[in-house]
């Protein structure tokens, strides 16, 4: 896949809630969550490094894992930034 490939599309929604002024709240309950989960991905990235220096391939579940992790974090920083009007769910398949 070339980078040139990688799309983001964010659907514009005229009408919001008006609880929106409270979104930041939710930075209290996903900061706590964010972080044990970074640590556990830093772990995780330092594991794959060193699988693709000394076997030079990459291992599918940690890739899963890592991908899993940035697509979380993209879906909350639209919620937080005010890109989306739907709060995102803490667990997806």
């Amino acid at each position: 896949m070339a980078p040139s490939d990688v799309t983001y599309s964010v659907k514009f929604e005229k009408r919001i809630s008006r609880w929106f002024v409270f979104r930041f709240l939710w930075l209290f309950i996903e900061i706590w969550v964010m972080i044990v989960w970074s640590v556990f991905i830093a772990v995780i990235c330092f594991l794959h490094f060193w699988y693709m220096l000394f076997l030079g391939k990459r291992h599918r579940a940690f890739w899963d894992m890592e991908m899993h992790f940035y697509r979380h974090c993209i879906k909350w920083q639209t919620y937080f930034k005010y890109l989306s009007n739907g709060r995102p769910k803490f667990i997806e398949d």
